[in-house]
């Protein structure tokens, strides 16, 4: 079974820059889309065999928190899996570290980054 990745950005099109980067796995990964809080929270209940999942720091141009954080904590009780904070941000990325992300990197990194961590 290949593994299932949740990625949680609001902007469409580094979901495409992303799936394109990672097409070159052909059918090694199966990714899962969320572009907001609620989206996220709702594809990682019904999908309880992810693999991995992939969290913006900010999912609204307008929030001066960085709503990551409340998923992680939602998706850290039940999830053992490895959570990747994604931002251009290195401080809030590093918050989201602190609060249970298991790694991090620029969003540019994230393909390069999740073959590593997944060993794909």
């Amino acid at each position: 079974m290949k593994p299932k990745v949740l990625f949680v950005d609001d902007e469409r099109g580094v979901h495409a820059a992303w799936k394109l980067q990672l097409a070159d796995l052909g059918d090694k990964v199966e990714i899962v889309q969320a572009f907001t809080v609620d989206e996220a929270i709702e594809q990682f209940k019904a999908n309880p065999d992810l693999a991995a999942i992939v969290l913006d720091g900010y999912l609204s141009g307008h929030s001066t928190v960085p709503e990551a954080l409340a998923l992680i904590k939602e998706f850290s009780p039940t999830f053992t899996g490895p959570m990747i904070s994604v931002s251009s941000d290195e401080f809030v990325r590093m918050r989201c570290v602190a609060m249970g992300c298991t790694h991090e990197c620029q969003k540019r990194d994230l393909p390069r980054r999740l073959i590593a961590i997944l060993k794909l």
